[in-house]
């Protein structure tokens, strides 16, 4: 019979103190970014393992303390940086953004598998002062459970327009696919007897009694207000450990963002840069001439009041400072 012990998670030697985070709403093109990064020299194919955000999320939700959230996000970054140092657990399917063929140098990473591991391969890695990156959804509202894990992180966040996000939930289901969908693997909450997103746990009813159209305009609008409550904690140190701007900035004028991440990670763009901007057909302007149509599409199936507050939302958006690097927080 086990006694009653006073135990937690301990926290483990670090593995890497350079690590990148590429962060955004979903639907804020945060997997076009990351490849964009991919291309700057030294910077790693970016990963994606969603125990980092889902414990997040478990902390939110208060069924995980700060410090045990932090301890469990850097003993899951350290093993999965580790699988990437030695070729270990690679994602080979060619459709995916995520996957290393389609990565800048495909071939570094083949390398890898045939190459020794254990503590040969974690100085080999050091050696080479490459810059490993990963991918999340939403956790800048917990930025400060990564500061904790990773004291000398670098985080970059993504922004989107409000509506066109909201738009893009609506159009791929997420006003219902949240409950439903067994392949929706964001962690969901329990409160009041509903079943919700973990965003949404402290608005349970309001969720429920919602439209698809309003609960993506809801979930948005929480969620860059979380944000924005976040960057506004941070102190002045932590602060410039963060790189905001937007994917209007990208679509726009490409170069300003390529220049942003430059001086903020130290490193120089790749040779492949010009190639990658002609492959997504960069800049694209064309893509941001839909505002009204996604905001018509909302506004069938939302209340009057709720669209306006998004319209107010996407207005302040617009009109607040536009130089990547001064998101509005």
């Amino acid at each position: 019979m086990m006694q009653d012990m006073n135990c937690t998670i301990a926290a483990k030697p670090p593995l890497l103190d350079d690590v990148l985070f590429l962060d955004g709403i979903s639907r804020s093109g945060k997997k076009l970014n990351c490849r964009l990064l991919s291309q700057f020299d030294g910077i790693e194919h970016f990963n994606y393992i969603s125990v980092l955000e889902n414990t997040c999320y478990l902390h939110h939700l208060g069924q995980i303390s700060a410090e045990a959230a932090s301890r469990f996000v850097r003993l899951n970054v350290d093993e999965a940086s580790y699988e990437r140092m030695i070729g270990r657990r690679l994602n080979t399917r060619p459709s995916d953004e995520s996957s290393i063929l389609r990565s800048a140098n495909p071939d570094e990473y083949s390398r890898r598998v045939q190459a020794p591991d254990g503590a040969d391969a974690v100085e080999a890695f050091r050696a080479t002062g490459r810059t490993l990156l990963y991918h999340t959804h939403s956790v800048l509202p917990f930025v400060s459970v990564l500061f904790e894990a990773f004291p000398k992180l670098r985080f970059i966040h993504v922004g989107r327009n409000p509506i066109d996000i909201a738009a893009d939930w609506l159009s791929r289901g997420w006003g219902e696919r949240w409950n439903d969908d067994p392949l929706a693997f964001s962690t969901p909450a329990e409160s009041n007897g509903h079943k919700v997103p973990w965003f949404a746990a402290y608005w349970p009813d309001d969720y429920i009694a919602s439209t698809p159209a309003e609960r993506c305009i809801l979930g948005v609008m929480t969620l860059q207000k979380m944000e924005r409550d976040a960057i506004s904690y941070l102190g002045p140190a932590q602060r410039d450990q963060v790189l905001q701007y937007r994917l209007e900035h990208l679509l726009t004028d490409p170069q300003q963002v390529i220049d942003a991440i430059s001086t903020f990670t130290g490193r120089q763009a790749g040779a492949g840069m010009s190639t990658y901007l002609e492959s997504e057909k960069l800049p694209n302007p064309s893509l941001l001439e839909r505002r009204n149509e996604f905001l018509s599409a909302l506004a069938a199936d939302a209340r009057r009041n709720l669209v306006e507050q998004l319209v107010e939302a996407g207005r302040q958006y617009d009109t607040e400072t536009q130089n990547p690097g001064t998101l509005p927080h």
